[in-house]
């Protein structure tokens, strides 16, 4: 059982750290600076008069961890939510940033709110480490995890992950802590959190969020294009898979295809991210594409099993040396005798391998999907696919649209989000402007246009 003085070098059973550099942790006053030294850094103040430290952290335990020093504040108020204890950092003399100076115990497990501040004289006070219980997290003092409670200065977290260098990623967790955050300088691969903060609703009545960082670099602008996002792409944050079509490790009559002239018409179902079906041109498989979409792949879900299908997952593969890919665009559509087909939804893939995710409105139950698909190269006629998967999808909440921020790219062009949010706006006081501390950008530098924003579709 730690002891107030001990030295906690790892977190004990049932606790989880956050060290005094974690972004969650707000440093309010000028007197702040870094104690450096071997037994570990902390952040300490000279002005503790009127310097303070807040936070908020979902949990039922607190420890508090420091330096120590006769030199410290022996009367340092923490408050938590409404509460208030004393504790002190004089309490001899020791260089590591680990030694436990307070603990709190039997919190209700719910968000709290938490100020610590020195109150009786002028000695420097310092933090160290917080250590919370280990299903715990900290938060933002302005983070929320529900869309219900968004106003403007509000944020709520997200997820953000890539898998391929210049490609585009996939959102998730929204509300949750899925991971740590993306840096703040930012990767062409990143997988990390980040903030949504509200700023402004659009001309719908919709709220308009904008990301806290540069999520991603090295994007090309066709790539953004192509994906949507320069102008605008319908994304999903949450749901739950209701039905997906099953594993296929052989031929079965019900996947068929318009042509094949390479690998087996099954493969896309199989799991596998190397089997293939391959169409080759109308020259070798002898037959030109029924429909100006291109050639066709289907799955008979049965008379008795029609499905809402409403996300794709499709992954191409490169055909050619030259690098050219066997989907560029593709049409959904759905059938329940086999003749007349509704479109569903129509798509694009960037020129490359990446599995991409593909969610859209449809509740109509249908027997038989096609995919009609057309590649990069030889008139669109060469096409195939790596891996297909066919799901029902729950969505857990609306729609959302993400685009680019307009701005960013020129001295002369103020008329525009960039200027109007990062640069001019104090989100109604809950900010400063420009605050790098909010955007994690030097306004001073060079800008670019890779931030991101979203709206919901309310």
């Amino acid at each position: 059982m730690a002891t107030i003085g001990k030295v906690i070098a790892t977190p004990e059973v049932g606790w989880k750290r956050y060290d005094y550099a974690h972004k969650l942790i707000q440093y309010e006053g000028i007197g702040w600076s870094l104690n450096t030294g071997s037994g570990g850094t902390s952040y300490q103040t000279n002005k503790p008069l009127t310097d303070t430290i807040k936070f908020a952290f979902v949990g039922n335990q607190l420890r508090i961890m420091s330096k120590t020093s006769t030199n410290y504040s022996n009367q340092i108020e923490i408050k938590i939510d409404d509460n208030i204890d004393i504790f002190s950092e004089n309490i001899g003399s020791s260089a590591y940033s680990t030694n436990l100076v307070y603990e709190k115990t039997g919190l209700a497990n719910k968000k709290h709110i938490v100020e610590i501040k020195s109150v009786s004289d002028n000695s420097s006070f310092n933090l160290g480490n917080i250590d919370i219980n280990d299903t715990g997290r900290l938060f933002h003092p302005d983070e929320i995890t529900d869309i219900k409670d968004l106003k403007i200065g509000k944020r709520i977290r997200c997820n953000y992950q890539v898998t391929t260098a210049r490609t585009i990623g996939v959102f998730g967790g929204l509300g949750g802590e899925t991971s740590n955050f993306i840096p703040a300088i930012s990767t062409d691969i990143p997988n990390g959190d980040f903030y949504f903060v509200c700023v402004d609703k659009d001309y719908l009545g919709r709220w308009k969020l904008i990301a806290d960082r540069n999520i991603q670099h090295n994007v090309s602008w066709d790539d953004l294009n192509t994906a949507g996002i320069a102008n605008g792409v319908d994304i999903v944050m949450s749901g739950k898979v209701i039905y997906e079509t099953p594993i296929e490790t052989k031929a079965v009559p019900y996947i068929t295809a318009e042509v094949i002239y390479c690998g087996g018409i099954w493969h896309p179902f199989d799991g596998s991210m190397v089997t293939y079906w391959y169409t080759s041109i109308p020259g070798y498989n002898g037959k030109y594409p029924e429909s100006s979409d291109g050639y066709w792949i289907q799955y008979d879900f049965g008379e008795n099993n029609k499905q809402a299908i409403n996300f794709l997952r499709l992954k191409p593969f490169n055909y050619s040396s030259s690098g050219l890919y066997t989907v560029a665009t593709f049409v959904f559509k759905g059938s329940n005798d086999g003749v007349y087909f509704d479109t569903i939804f129509r798509g694009t893939h960037i020129n490359n391998d990446t599995q991409m995710d593909y969610i859209f409105n449809n509740k109509t139950h249908y027997r038989y999907y096609r995919i009609y698909s057309r590649g990069y190269g030889n008139n669109g006629d060469i096409t195939g696919l790596t891996n297909i998967k066919m799901i029902s999808y729950q969505i857990f909440n609306d729609m959302f649209t993400i685009s680019l921020l307009t701005g960013g790219t020129s001295a002369n062009d103020k008329d525009n989000e960039w200027d109007k949010y990062i640069v001019n706006s104090n989100l109604n006081g809950m900010i400063s402007a420009g605050d790098n501390n909010v955007w994690n950008v030097n306004l001073i530098a060079g800008l670019h246009q890779h931030h991101q924003q979203i709206r919901e579709k309310w």
